[in-house]
């Protein structure tokens, strides 16, 4: 406003004029005002004047109104219906000012501009209205009219006339009835919310036997299904259903015309996906499509859809557990069994895990089997374990599988730690890796490598190619074909010529506790009297050390060598003489002597002690051997 600080407010007292078309006058039917259902016009006429620097104005003023109560603090109407407590409306009515009057129709939406909002007879509703004005000469900057003008009492017709046919409305009287700007109290729920509600008294839904559907673009998305004690929950798809006398379950949503969520099982949850189905008690499914979880206290996470094509999972047994993935099934023989993902993987066992891979499985004959990853590998030994890999079969009981292909393992605490085509069927028994290795002793080890053998019992080949290690105890370091066939033997060769150990060094070590002066003969094994023996068409060149210790302190230390050979004509036989490199001796009594035992087909080493002496008597003897061609 041009002139805010001087303008000089002198508003009128209100023209007490009100527009009552009554039944009968010509002017009721020619009416383009809203009217009441009784035909009453829903405006009240307002005459004022504004006079700026003590002059009356004239010109185009921009006017705003609101009834309020007496102080101000409550609107009941505006112009334009923004205003709220009494604060200044937003849109103005603009209105011709002559010499300082001006006119205007209360609620005449007619008018146009910010006259928006009819004046309703409940406007008066109560004996405290007064109205509050502000006028602009420019429409940005108003000023508030001083002070509000009391509204006399000629509008309350308004409410009066209204009042004289509205208790009869179809024969229903008016308290049956709100109007369009009713407002409801804390008895019901409202758009915006309710304050003070009070649990376990206040709720929304129904008080009989029947669910309670809500609905989204006319379509059902939540039912609330009563049933006996806790009620079943159902969202998504309208197909989705919950089997009736199932108590407590939940269908969150997900669902489609070809495939319905269902729940057939007790305190179940469905959370959402498609074509899924829960039968057991307290079983739960999060989504995906196809899935089925039967066993009792079972949980699918979802999965089931590769993007083309369906294969559901299946928990079938008590609480078992498939995160995801692809046609993985926990069965029923595999209680507490789990799968995390994968494809077409199987827990067949009692508390089996599968972690991933494809097409793994754990037999249904033991329990607590398990496979990380990889791809057809069997776990079917009790606490059986495979890490990775493709085709292994941990059969053993406890036995271990860390990764390659192919490898099988048959005995208890079998470990194979990778390679491929390996197999162990002795318990206790380990390889390392490498190619196509097999153990069927007990307690035996193959470090690496490829092609070997190892059958004796606590047998070591540590690496190399196509060793053997055909008796107890005995070891191969490594290198390529050489056969440890004697108890303790320690075999190496670089190769061959036609076969195994026909071009290698060999160590033994023989032993015997011997009481008293008579001769005896040392062995590999004294308690199975094993001998180092030559098979037939056998050379051998030997490097033999002894040594002796007796329990008075006496010792002694001897060194031979010479030839061995068998043929078959022959039998086994020196070749030439031993030769003696050393003899030393605390008491010369003692004696060594190397021959060939042909009746055991072996190379023997006897030794003679002392009477009433116990002597301790250990030979090494190193060979280099061949066959004859």
């Amino acid at each position: 406003m041009k002139h805010v600080l001087s303008i000089l407010l002198t508003i009128a007292v209100p023209i007490v004029a009100i527009w009552l078309l009554v039944t009968g006058l010509a002017l009721a039917s020619t009416s383009t005002r809203p009217l009441l259902q009784d035909g009453v016009p829903t405006v009240v006429s307002y005459q004022g004047q504004v006079v700026v620097d003590s002059q009356p104005y004239t010109g185009t003023g921009y006017f705003k109104f609101a009834v309020v109560n007496g102080t101000g603090s409550a609107t009941f109407w505006s112009n334009d219906g923004t205003s709220t407590g009494g604060d200044e409306p937003t849109d103005a009515v603009s209105l011709t000012v002559t010499n300082g009057l001006f006119n205007v129709l209360l609620g005449d939406t007619s008018l146009g501009g910010g006259m928006t909002q009819v004046l309703s007879a409940s406007v008066f509703d109560g004996p405290d209205r007064s109205l509050r004005v502000w006028f602009s000469d420019d429409n940005v900057t108003f000023t508030q009219l001083s002070p509000d003008r009391p509204i006399a009492a000629v509008p309350y017709a308004l409410q009066s006339e209204m009042a004289n046919d509205a208790d009869t409305v179809d024969g229903m009287h008016a308290s049956a009835f709100v109007t369009s700007a009713h407002t409801h109290d804390d008895r019901y729920w409202n758009l915006t919310g309710n304050a003070e509600t009070v649990p376990d008294t206040h709720f929304l839904g129904t008080t009989d036997a029947v669910s309670l559907t809500l609905a989204v673009s006319g379509t059902t998305a939540l039912r609330l299904v009563p049933a006996a004690g806790t009620p079943n929950v159902i969202g998504g798809y309208s197909g989705n259903s919950i089997t009736p006398g199932v108590v407590g379950a939940t269908i969150g949503g997900g669902g489609q015309s070809c495939c319905p969520n269902l729940v057939t099982g007790d305190y179940a949850v469905l959370a959402g996906g498609a074509e899924n189905t829960v039968t057991g008690d307290y079983s739960a499914i999060g989504g995906g499509r196809n899935n089925t979880a039967s066993g009792e206290g079972a949980f699918i996470g979802g999965g089931g859809y590769d993007g083309s094509s369906t294969a559901g999972n299946q928990a079938e047994a008590i609480a078992a557990t498939i995160g995801g993935g692809y046609g993985n099934v926990v069965s029923t023989t595999a209680n507490y069994g789990v799968v995390v993902g994968g494809i077409n993987n199987s827990a067949g066992s009692n508390r089996a895990f599968i972690g991933g891979g494809m097409l793994n499985n754990t037999s249904p004959f033991t329990g607590y089997a398990a496979i990380v990853a990889g791809r057809e590998n069997e776990a079917a030994g009790q606490f059986s374990f495979i890490g990775n890999g493709y085709q292994n079969q941990a059969l053993g009981f406890r036995s271990a599988i860390v990764g390659g292909e192919t490898n099988v393992t048959h005995d208890w605490f079998n470990f194979i730690a990778n390679g491929d085509a390996h197999e162990i069927w002795g318990d206790y028994s380990s390889i390392g890796g490498g190619y196509s290795n097999i153990i069927t002793g007990e307690l035996t080890i193959i470090g690496g490598g490829g092609y070997h053998v190892a059958e004796g019992e606590a047998s070591t080949i540590s690496g190399g190619k196509g060793n053997t290690t055909s008796a107890n105890y005995a070891t191969v370091p490594g290198g390529w074909n050489a056969a440890a066939t004697h108890y303790g033997e320690m075999a190496y060769a670089n190769g061959s010529f036609d076969e195994r150990g026909d071009a290698q060094t060999s160590v033994y070590v023989l032993r015997r506790n011997v009481s008293g002066a008579s001769q005896r003969t040392l062995f590999l094994d004294p308690g199975s009297n094993a001998r180092i023996t030559l098979p037939v068409s056998r050379t051998i060149t030997f490097d033999i050390l002894v040594t002796a210790a007796a329990d008075n302190g006496d010792a002694a230390s001897y060194q031979y060598v010479g030839g061995i050979k068998h043929t078959t004509a022959g039998g086994v036989a020196l070749i030439g003489s031993v030769q003696e490199v050393m003899a030393l001796e605390d008491d010369s009594n003692w004696s060594v002597a190397i021959d060939a035992d042909d009746t055991n087909d072996a190379l023997r080493i006897r030794v003679t002690g002392a009477a009433d002496r116990t002597i301790h008597w250990v030979a090494t003897v190193r060979t280099v051997e061949t066959t004859m061609p």
